[in-house]
């Protein structure tokens, strides 16, 4: 999968990636990680913003402005994952998701409808998304 995942985003393996996942709006401030981004002199450093909404274009306007268009890359996210994952490798991304939930040894509601929501975006059946939750839990002894 790893691979495949940076192929798809157009990554190389010495890149050091940040992401952010959800619906773009104004409150959200992603034009901070952008301005924060034009700070950065490592050209290996890379932002993805994975999702849409209102302030896509002007996030874009802004990555063009600071010089940093290059390091960006603004995805629809569950297009690109449904376009390019398995079902297989799709469960495994819900499985890491479910990693970086249960890493702080706790789960929020919020967190836990988040990843259900994302679950359903990349057309993964209820099923398999308590599956990997299940899987995670035991793994992590939870």
């Amino acid at each position: 999968m790893k691979k495949d995942f940076l192929t798809v985003l157009d990554l190389s393996a010495k890149d050091y990636v940040l992401v952010s996942i959800g619906r773009i709006v104004k409150r959200k401030a992603m034009d901070v990680l952008i301005k924060a981004l034009s700070k950065i002199s490592d050209k290996n450093v890379k932002l993805i913003i994975m999702g849409d909404g209102p302030e896509r274009e002007e996030l874009t306007k802004l990555a063009i402005e600071q010089k940093v268009n290059d390091s960006i890359s603004v995805y629809e996210f569950s297009s690109i994952i449904n376009e390019s994952f398995t079902n297989q490798e799709k469960f495994e991304l819900m499985k890491n998701l479910w990693r970086v939930i249960y890493e702080d040894g706790k789960l929020d509601s919020h967190e836990d409808q988040l990843i259900k929501i994302i679950g359903s975006t990349l057309n993964l059946e209820h099923k398999d998304i308590i599956g990997a939750k299940l899987f995670v839990k035991q793994e992590m002894g939870k």
